[in-house]
This record gives structure tokens, C-alpha cells and sequence, in this order.
């Protein structure tokens, strides 16, 4: 791939700021070497590549900054590809940031976000796709997404099952080329049952790996659970009861919570932040208004939402009232129906799938209640990532969906087109794919993509 970029040197603290045990400087680029044997005290020593020396950093007027540990590789045998040496120092900003302003003294210029990586791309030691899962596995938040980002990081791009059947595409499409000046042995070379089967398999897979992304981002990201019902039927007990701890305030009489109260806890390490919020009903009581007003609101970012229902009490106006505003809802409900201790089987009830009968004041039913948000929840986002996909960003998820709006123009009109229009229209799938896998050189492309990770990276 043609270099983007001017083979200077370039150095950024690859430790978070604050006072720690170490701080490490990366320093990668042409001539990057003989930069470090310039800053330490015994250069000639330091002649092997891989290999850890301990020396002394001194500056323009030989005075000593730190001890320190370093150690440099020669190209291509870097991770970027480059000459390329690391500086461990003792921890703290100061230290870190005196070294650093000598390097950028001597000739290094500070590093742009995700620039090592990035030339690490351009120079051919890793594919876009590894390089954007670098930046996933380091924000990754639970075991589950992290070994998803690390398998990636792991996984050749041709065992892809989209980049298989784009290379099939090319070869469909040099078939249709060859026969663009010679109409007349069209039925010769082109078949366009294989085609039309193609195309429509990469539709398929595109729409499961689109499915994929969102299932591994919600899982990455976790989700947010609002939990509404009618005042006094346990709603803040629930919360506790979750939260292991009395987060909530929980009193008899009702209208008790009249703000939002947001913690969070975690199911087999993904996130679920709880919101409770102020119980809905029919009110003139305008400070309760406000609250109910609050909690309508927050139906607009939540995943999904826990209705708790009351097992001691006949349903009334307000369950229907609540029933009646998430009717046309596009979110998930979950039904509980608590206070199972004060159940009457005389009650007039009538329960709404899913749903669960716990009571909240006993810890034990807490499992139950994880194991309801788990099945109906969280197992549907699992069962998605045993598939096996390497595409998991937003940045594919967008251009997948780019690939299908193509793919769909040219299946409406493919009986009408002539083989130089389907040649057109698939050029115009390839090039998108291109720009998915990193066949690309364009400069701004790369550096948008780049630019999501931490300096130093």
C-alpha cells in the first residue's frame, strides 16, 4: 500500500497521566535510532535490537532526567513496521513530560491519535480490521466482547465469510468486463442465476452481521433498564434488591420517589444500569406530575423496561393506564409482578408476558429475578455472537448497509440491465468493500478512522 504519510519520527506517552510505578514513551519512525542514542548516556552500548538496557536519559546540558529502561527494534520488525524504540521511566507526569519534551526538541514531532497503529496498517503489519479491534479490545467492558475484539485481532481477513464471497464477486465481475465489447456471447460467460445466488448470499450475510454489530456494541456498552409501575408496588425495593444494597428509600406511603435514582450492577459481566423512577398514575398533584413527566421521558433512551405490578392488590386504572402509554412502544417489557408473599389466587390479575411472580424482600428471589432479565434479555445477544463475523463496528455496520442498498437497486432492476450497468453496479459493491477491508488510500478516511484511539496508541 502507498505510504500516506512523511517517514518522520513521531513519540507520545503511551501511559495514562498521574503518578504510577512506570511511565512508557513510544518513538517510531526513520532514523528513530540513532534519536535515542543521542539522548543517553552510554549509546555505544546499546547496539542490539530487542534487547533491554538500563541507562541514564540525559539532555542538552548532559544533566541526568531519569534511570531508565529502553530497548528499540529495527524494521520491519516492529509493531509499526519501523525503526521504533520505547523509554520506560519512573511514574509521574513530570518525569514522562521532560523526556518528552527532549525528544520533540530533537527532532520528533507528538503523535496524532491512533498514528502508531495506523502506520503499523499502512506498513502491512496488520489488517484495518485488526487495527480498529485494538481499539475495541482496550474499551472493551466485559470477558465476553473482549475475546470477540482479541479473536479478531487473531483471525486472517481472508477466513472472513464476506471477503470470501467478494472474491467471488471479482471474479463475476471480470467475466462480465471480458464480455462487454462482444454482446452476442453474453449466455457464454455470464450466468446470471450464479450471479443473482450471489448477490443474494452476500445480502443474507450482511443482514446477520448487521445484527451482530448491534448485539456485540449493546452487549459492549450495556444497557440501560427502566423500572416503572404504579406507586407503592415495590419498585425501589426491586432496585435494591439487585443493587444488594439500599440505594433506594423504601416507605408505605406512596409517592416516595419522586426524582430519578440511577445505579448500576452487573449480569455475567455486562452492565445494567436501573433506573427507578417516580410510580405513574392519575394525579393533580403537580410536583408528582413532574416526576411521572421524568420517567415518560426516559422511555426514550431505556432498552428495556421492568413494569412491577402488585400480587397483593386487584390491577386498576393505573396498571391499564400504564399498560395503554407502552402499547405502542418499540421496547421491550418485562412484566414483574411482586409482593408473591401477599398473593391471593382470588385476585383479579391479569398477567402479561413475559413475566415473573417474585417477592422482593427475600434475597433469595433476587437469582430469580437475574435469571428472568438473562433469558429474555441477554440470551438473544448471545445466541447472535456464535455466529462467527469479523466486522463489529458502527464504521461497518454503516457501509454493510451502504453494500445492501446497492445490492437491492441492482436485484430490482437486474432483468433490465445490461451487462455494462450490472458491471457498473458491481464495481460500485466492490469499492465498498474496499473501503470496509482497508483497500483504500485515501488519507482523510484513514485518519477519521484512526482518530478514535487514545494518543500513544
Amino acid at each position: 500500500m502507498k505510504k500516506l504519510y512523511k517517514e518522520d519520527i513521531i513519540t507520545a506517552i503511551a501511559t495514562p497521566k498521574g503518578v504510577g510505578a512506570i511511565a512508557v514513551i513510544r518513538v517510531s519512525g526513520k532514523g528513530s535510532i540513532d534519536l535515542l542514542k543521542s539522548i543517553v548516556i552510554n549509546p555505544e552500548k546499546i547496539i542490539s535490537p530487542r534487547k533491554v538496557y538500563y541507562t541514564k536519559i540525559i539532555d542538552e546540558n548532559n544533566e541526568v532526567l531519569d534511570d531508565v529502561i529502553v530497548f528499540f527494534f529495527k524494521e520491519p520488525n516492529s509493531y509499526t513496521g519501523e525503526d521504533s524504540f520505547e523509554i520506560h521511566t519512573h511514574g509521574g507526569d513530570f518525569i514522562s513530560n521532560r523526556i518528552l519534551e527532549l525528544l520533540l526538541k530533537k527532532g520528533a514531532r507528538l503523535a496524532k491519535p491512533g498514528e502508531f497503529t495506523q502506520r503499523a496498517f499502512l506498513n502491512g503489519k496488520i489488517e484495518l480490521l485488526q487495527a480498529e479491534s485494538i481499539e475495541k479490545l482496550i474499551s472493551s467492558s466485559n470477558e465476553l466482547t473482549y475475546k470477540k475484539y482479541l479473536k479478531v485481532l487473531n483471525k486472517e481477513l481472508k477466513e472472513d465469510v464476506l471477503y470470501k464471497l467478494r472474491e467471488k464477486l471479482i471474479n463475476i465481475l471480470y467475466n462480465i468486463e471480458a464480455i462487454v465489447d462482444f454482446e452476442e456471447e453474453e449466455n457464454e460467460y455470464l450466468n446470471k442465476d450464479e450471479l443473482l445466488n450471489l448477490i443474494s448470499e452476500i445480502e443474507k450475510n450482511i443482514d446477520k452481521n448487521i445484527e451482530y454489530i448491534i448485539s456485540l456494541n449493546n452487549l459492549d456498552k450495556g444497557f440501560n433498564m427502566l423500572i416503572i409501575g404504579k406507586p407503592n408496588v415495590g419498585k425501589s425495593s426491586i432496585m435494591n434488591l439487585l443493587l444488594k444494597k439500599e440505594k433506594a428509600i423504601v416507605f408505605h406511603k406512596e409517592g416516595t420517589t419522586r426524582d430519578i435514582i440511577e445505579d448500576s450492577f452487573y449480569i455475567d459481566g455486562i452492565k445494567i444500569t436501573i433506573l427507578d423512577t417516580a410510580g405513574i398514575r392519575r394525579t393533580e398533584d403537580e410536583i408528582e406530575k413532574i416526576g411521572i413527566e421524568k420517567t415518560l421521558k426516559e422511555l426514550e433512551y431505556a432498552d428495556f423496561v421492568l413494569v412491577v405490578k402488585d400480587l397483593s392488590r386487584d390491577e386498576d386504572e393505573n396498571d391499564l393506564y400504564i399498560d395503554e402509554i407502552l402499547k405502542d412502544k418499540d421496547i421491550k417489557v418485562l412484566y414483574v409482578y411482586n409482593k408473591l408473599d401477599l398473593y391471593k389466587e382470588n385476585s383479579k390479575i391479569n398477567f402479561k408476558n413475559p413475566y415473573v411472580k417474585i417477592s422482593a424482600i427475600k434475597e433469595e428471589d433476587r437469582e430469580k429475578l437475574i435469571n428472568f432479565i438473562k433469558e429474555n434479555i441477554l440470551k438473544h445477544y448471545k445466541d447472535v455472537l456464535k455466529e462467527d463475523f469479523n466486522l463489529y463496528n458502527l464504521r461497518h455496520k454503516s457501509i454493510l448497509e451502504d453494500i445492501k442498498k446497492e445490492i437491492l437497486e441492482l436485484k430490482e432492476n437486474f432483468n433490465i440491465l445490461t451487462s455494462d450497468l450490472i458491471a457498473y453496479h458491481i464495481r460500485n459493491i466492490l469499492s465498498l468493500f474496499d473501503e470496509l477491508y482497508g483497500r483504500i488510500t485515501d488519507e482523510d478516511i484513514l485518519d477519521k478512522i484512526f482518530s478514535n484511539f487514545c494518543i500513544g496508541k
